[in-house]
């Protein structure tokens, strides 16, 4: 049976919050929610039931931001925010204050020099990578005297004749 976990839970609660932020849920924000519930493989049953009567009560994100406490739930809820708002069109002013927050308090939790730091090492290392593949390669090829160069160019000739349809002429 799937149980979700509580930082799940909260995240799912964290996407009531945001549909609140602007005075109440719309029809648009409750179909929507209804259908990322009723979707989402890893809620059980009473899960489900729990989240639908959460929708009845205004959840304010600062009361579950923080038992959202996976990273990828976190960004999960910042990646289907603007969903959320899109069901009655342009998200509101207040809508885009609690997007910017959300976001920003995230990424305060990413060290984003040790980021740069560990693309610019992948960055570097992906040349090298490649020189030793095509000398991998090249080596293969490199013990191939002149007459095992000319059977090669010989025998790919003849398969590509015998590849030949002879329909085709």
């Amino acid at each position: 049976m799937p149980q979700a976990t509580d930082s799940q839970i909260a995240m799912w609660r964290g996407a009531i919050a945001l549909a609140w932020a602007d005075r109440g849920i719309d029809e648009g924000e409750k179909k929507r929610l209804l259908e990322y519930f009723k979707n989402n493989i890893y809620l059980s049953d009473s899960q489900r039931v729990q989240l639908v009567k959460d929708m009845d009560q205004k959840i304010e994100l600062a009361d579950v931001w923080g038992s959202i406490t996976n990273t990828q739930d976190r960004a999960h809820l910042i990646d289907i925010a603007p969903s959320l708002f899109a069901t009655h069109g342009s998200p509101t002013r207040r809508e885009k204050a609690v997007y910017d927050k959300m976001y920003a308090d995230q990424m305060a939790t990413i060290n984003t020099k040790e980021l740069e730091s560990e693309y610019g090492k992948v960055r570097a290392e992906i040349p090298l990578e490649q020189a030793e593949e095509d000398a991998e390669f090249k080596s293969e090829f490199c013990h191939w005297g002149p007459l095992d160069k000319i059977i090669y160019h010989f025998d790919k000739m003849i398969d590509d004749v015998f590849a030949l349809d002879p329909a085709e002429d």
